[in-house]
């Protein structure tokens, strides 16, 4: 067998761990999601309110929704994931959070209907 240099190796590992990722932040959100890791601010809750939408509504919206929208903010630089999808009555509910450093996920709020 033949050795390799510590250059190749060094490339090796860094082409394998830049591929291997044990999930992305949409199945981190989700997952934290369906282990109930997730709190909404006080703007979510008015928004949940105000929509008639229940904290069901967002986990099947998050589950369901078959594509993402990452935003990240000119200010703080953080990133942001709106999620599309369907509420349990079947109405289109769109839910905007991000993955907090604790691995936590933070509900910015909550709307009826697509993306805006």
């Amino acid at each position: 067998m033949q050795e390799c240099g510590p250059d190749v190796v060094f490339h090796l590992v860094r082409w394998f761990l830049r591929g291997y990722r044990m999930t992305s932040r949409v199945d981190r959100i989700r997952g934290a999601v369906r282990a109930g890791r997730y709190r909404l601010s006080q703007h979510a809750w008015e928004a949940l309110e105000e929509d008639d939408f229940v904290l069901a509504d967002i986990e099947a919206g998050i589950e369901s929704s078959r594509w993402t929208v990452k935003q990240v903010d000119r200010v703080t630089g953080q990133r942001k994931y709106v999620f599309t999808g369907i509420a349990l009555d079947e109405r289109t509910i769109s839910v905007v959070c991000r993955l907090e450093s604790t691995g936590r996920v933070r509900v910015i709020t909550v709307f009826e209907g697509g993306a805006r």
